[in-house]
């Protein structure tokens, strides 16, 4: 499932007792540190933050009692749904990547910080953000839609032997969802 949002203009409440951390190529030492724990304690592969970083993603978070709980990360380009290629415009983001950990969960730590990415980055142009999630993830599925992102398209397809993505088909649910993929 594809999911869109449009920027937030009102500045969402943090929730008790966390701060938001961004993190990007230009971060410090340290900064990246967090990012790269919180990948760590999500049971991420190592090596996946400077990459990240070295690409211009950017990684936020809320960080409580000096660990990130909850975290995704943001790119503006390069993005694949499967097989599809989302379409890279002027003033749109896509967000991945997402985790809350497990003694964190239900606490509304996800959806508060798509609303925070989403104020944040709107207030720098971005105008539209669009996520993913594999339909058989409800519970992410619930997260997102508290944070205000509403159905743009489905795409299906299989993958074979962990490997070659195949066969796959795409369902416009939204008219401006056309825009959401490149065309070949």
């Amino acid at each position: 499932m594809v999911l869109w949002a449009p920027r937030r203009d009102c500045d969402p409440a943090c929730p008790d007792g966390c701060a938001l951390v961004r993190v990007t190529g230009a971060a410090s030492a340290a900064d990246q540190d967090l990012a790269k724990e919180a990948m760590r304690a999500a049971g991420e592969p190592n090596g996946l933050v400077a990459p990240r970083l070295a690409h211009g993603d950017e990684f936020f978070g809320w960080l409580l009692d000096g660990r990130v709980v909850s975290f995704g990360w943001v790119t503006r380009r390069d993005r694949t749904v499967g097989p599809f290629q989302l379409a890279e415009v002027s003033g749109r983001a896509f967000l991945y990547n997402f985790h809350t950990l497990n003694s964190y969960r239900g606490q509304r730590l996800y959806p508060a910080l798509l609303l925070a990415m989403r104020h944040v980055l709107g207030r720098e142009k971005v105008t539209e953000f669009v996520i993913d999630v594999n339909v058989h993830n409800t519970a992410s599925a619930r997260g997102i839609e508290k944070g205000e992102f509403v159905p743009a398209a489905q795409v299906a397809f299989l993958t074979l032997f962990s490997h070659w993505r195949c066969l796959g088909s795409r369902t416009v649910l939204q008219r401006t969802a056309f825009s959401l993929f490149r065309t070949v």
